[in-house]
């Protein structure tokens, strides 16, 4: 995948969060004149993935859209941390519930009333058995010394 103008550290975000979504296909967006972050999207499944990365590796905002246009999306407030976009009132499908949480997991946001929210808690071995279908070159460091993410 090419990248326009990103630091390492920020390529390899973006591709932390695909493989995270396991994303069978996915592309850097064209950029809008003034936006401090780089955005992505990408496919699996009939699922839209949507995310962005600022220069230093940030990631702003991840989200999905099902192809019946449900949707779900968190915004990383700096002073809040992971927090649901204020549109987003809930109502989309268990299945794509489903997948966000998995993919959330995956990356390391790991906040239960996001989880909870979404309908989903894991199990301590829903949770291993998440991590070991991230490639290890993206997991955590925390998975690597046996804690929590």
């Amino acid at each position: 995948m090419e990248f326009e103008n990103l630091s390492e550290h920020a390529k390899h975000e973006a591709r932390r969060v695909a493989a995270a979504f396991e994303l069978e296909t996915w592309s850097q967006t064209p950029p809008y004149p003034a936006d401090l972050y780089v955005e992505f999207e990408g496919y699996v499944g009939g699922i839209l993935v949507d995310w962005d990365v600022d220069n230093t590796g940030q990631i702003g905002a991840v989200g999905v859209k099902s192809k019946d246009n449900d949707w779900i999306q968190v915004i990383n407030y700096a002073e809040y941390g992971w927090r649901f976009d204020e549109e987003w009132r809930g109502q989309a499908n268990p299945i794509l519930k489903n997948f966000f949480a998995c993919g959330l997991y995956r990356l390391g946001i790991e906040r239960e009333n996001l989880f909870t929210f979404l309908g989903q808690s894991f199990t301590a071995h829903e949770k291993l058995e998440l991590r070991v279908s991230m490639p290890r070159e993206f997991w955590l460091k925390e998975w690597f010394d046996g804690g929590e993410a």
